[in-house]
């Protein structure tokens, strides 16, 4: 890409080899304590693969929606573009200490980061439900958290102007504190500040980690095209947001078959996102005074792939599996990687979840007996849900921001069709480098010490 065109592109990213990684705003999914933990696979220490994090910069207002797992990213994003602690606000607990709702802005560019968590789609129907948000599922979500996101939002954002803060700022920073409980007898209460004019910002990116682990069985059955593309039109009619962000479903605990969930669940997600992207390029072609009033790019973040890859290599270094017959079965036979891995879902520990008990070849770092209490957890999941983002951070930040950035480096021609299908390219190319084990291309050269990427 040449300067001039990186000048109109509202993200920037830098990967950095041996960037040290603070975890500074989860204070629950740690994986840092040496002392709990091995060091596995011999090649998740390979230089060029685990070994860096990512430097962002940005003027975007992104939120992750989405469960724990969500959360835990939106806090990841958080350090990775360099957020403050005193630019940073909690709107909401979902329960104890954990937070289900919280932003921080400005970031470094200017930006925000959000995160709000939900245990299910994002349905118009689960508004003001209150018995089904955290910790229940079903993804009940509360009207007047959208206020309190996207009042925040205008009001942390520099970019707005000091009289428009100053015209309401005090009484609306007063209403959010009120706005803290989380009784909804209170929140609907006629106390409440229901007519406060009080300016709101919109998002420009929603990523939507499902919360897969919270559906009721059989998963499949959440994941139609119809909820889908709820969810994605939900995104831009509550948050504004004109690019969408999907994660396919890695390998968790929760998963009892590869091919029936992960596979099926997988391919509705991919089969959407192509769908989504012929659909609106024709109707943009057909109707240009709609173009800005819907999402316009819908992209895949391919967590599925990466999660494979670190399972594999766990698993095969645990001498639970044979990679070189399974890939040849795969050549041969017409046999999938899921169906020669399934069976691994069957040797679980007694931890820590009556129904879903941690797979040993995910979450493990030896080889124990089925069923045995607990084991020593491995360097990149934190539980068999939870990610460590100490170790593969660097992997899911480089993908966001390189995703992001295909929606403007994608959209410079007339021709719509021909910028979905560059959008296409820049996102596979995005899902090759960082949803795997894909080496980062370093160079010898070297910036005060350090081994630097930009925008890769």
């Amino acid at each position: 890409e040449s300067s001039s065109s990186n000048e109109n592109i509202p993200i920037s990213y830098k990967v950095i080899q041996h960037l040290e990684f603070l975890n500074t705003f989860d204070l629950f999914y740690k994986c840092n304590e040496i002392s709990e933990r091995s060091d596995t696979a011999p090649i998740f220490k390979e230089p060029t693969l685990l070994d860096f994090h990512v430097q962002i910069t940005t003027s975007l207002k992104i939120l992750y929606l989405g469960d724990s797992v969500a959360m835990q990213f939106s806090q990841a994003l958080q350090e990775a573009t360099g957020a403050k602690n005193d630019a940073r606000k909690v709107l909401r607990y979902s329960w104890r200490d954990h937070e289900g709702l919280h932003i921080a802005s400005p970031v470094r560019g200017g930006g925000a980061v959000a995160g709000w968590r939900i245990t299910g789609m994002l349905k118009q129907s689960q508004m003001n439900n209150y018995f089904q948000m955290p910790q229940t599922p079903g993804g009940g979500w509360m009207e007047i958290d959208l206020r309190k996101i996207k009042r925040s939002l205008a009001l942390l954002d520099p970019s707005t102007t000091s009289t428009s803060k100053s015209t309401s700022s005090a009484s609306c920073l007063e209403a959010l504190k009120t706005l803290r409980v989380v009784d909804p007898v209170v929140e609907n209460s006629n106390s409440t500040p229901e007519s406060m004019e009080c300016e709101e910002k919109d998002f420009d990116v929603v990523v939507h980690p499902f919360p897969f682990g919270w559906m009721v069985k059989p998963a499949i059955n959440h994941f139609t095209y119809e909820a889908i593309d709820e969810a994605v039109q939900l995104s831009y009619k509550l948050f504004g947001a004109k690019t969408v962000i999907l994660h396919t479903v890695p390998i968790q605990n929760n998963v009892i078959d590869m091919v029936t969930e992960l596979d099926a669940i997988n391919s509705v997600i991919y089969n959407y996102t192509n769908s989504y992207r012929h659909r609106n390029g024709e109707n943009n072609d057909n109707d240009t005074t709609n173009n800005n009033q819907q999402v316009q790019n819908v992209l895949i973040m391919d967590l599925a792939a990466l999660s494979f890859e670190l399972f594999t290599h766990n698993a095969e270094y645990l001498r639970l599996i044979n990679m070189e017959r399974i890939m040849l079965r795969m050549k041969y036979k017409n046999k999938t990687m899921s169906s020669q891995l399934n069976h691994l879902l069957n040797r679980r520990t007694e931890c820590c979840h009556k129904e879903y008990g941690q797979i040993i070849a995910h979450a493990c770092a030896h080889n124990i007996p089925n069923m045995t209490k607990k084991c020593t957890r491995t360097r990149y999941t934190v539980d068999g849900m939870h990610w460590c983002m100490n170790m593969v951070g660097g992997r899911i930040h480089g993908a966001l921001a390189c995703l992001i950035r295909c929606t403007y480096t994608s959209s410079s021609s007339s021709n719509i069709k021909s910028n979905f299908e560059e959008l296409k390219q820049c996102e596979k190319r995005c899902n090759a480098q960082y949803m795997s084990f894909k080496p980062i291309p370093f160079s010898d050269e070297r910036n005060n010490g350090e081994r630097i990427l930009e925008n890769y």
